[in-house]
């Protein structure tokens, strides 16, 4: 039998969750692979703490912003390619509800971010860093 690696159980696993604001979203789908890949939850504090997208923008500019939030809570450090799976990326797209930035994983072929079910691939041009566990 061949043993499935953590990272692979873990999106496995995502396959199916709905979005949920302070629940399960893009910032807690990246800090739930923090907390896999080195035992260290950036998110503690802050699960359950908002339920609307205006209040996780209020909890993210509390932070400094997703960049802030990166390398403050979460212990990551800016890298460039070629990227590992794991390595999680701030994304903008030019207009609609994620102009302000969300959060996506590299999985060794795209990016994938939490949409409201499930995983969703995107493109790397939305993609304008990328930070890595230590």
């Amino acid at each position: 039998m061949t043993a499935i690696d953590p990272m692979t159980a873990y999106m496995a696993s995502c396959a199916c969750r709905r979005f949920v604001w302070g629940k399960w979203d893009c910032c807690l789908f990246a800090s739930d692979v923090v907390h896999l890949l080195t035992g260290h939850d950036p998110a503690t504090g802050l699960r359950g703490a908002y339920s609307t997208e205006e209040e996780s923008l209020r909890v993210v500019a509390a932070h400094g912003g997703l960049r802030r939030m990166c390398i403050d809570r979460a212990h990551l450090s800016l890298v460039a390619p070629p990227y590992r799976s794991g390595d999680i990326g701030i994304a903008r797209c030019p207009r609609g509800p994620h102009a302000q930035g969300y959060v996506v994983l590299w999985q060794g072929r795209f990016y994938a971010c939490a949409p409201e079910v499930g995983l969703y691939p995107v493109h790397s041009k939305h993609v304008q860093e990328v930070y890595r566990c230590p």
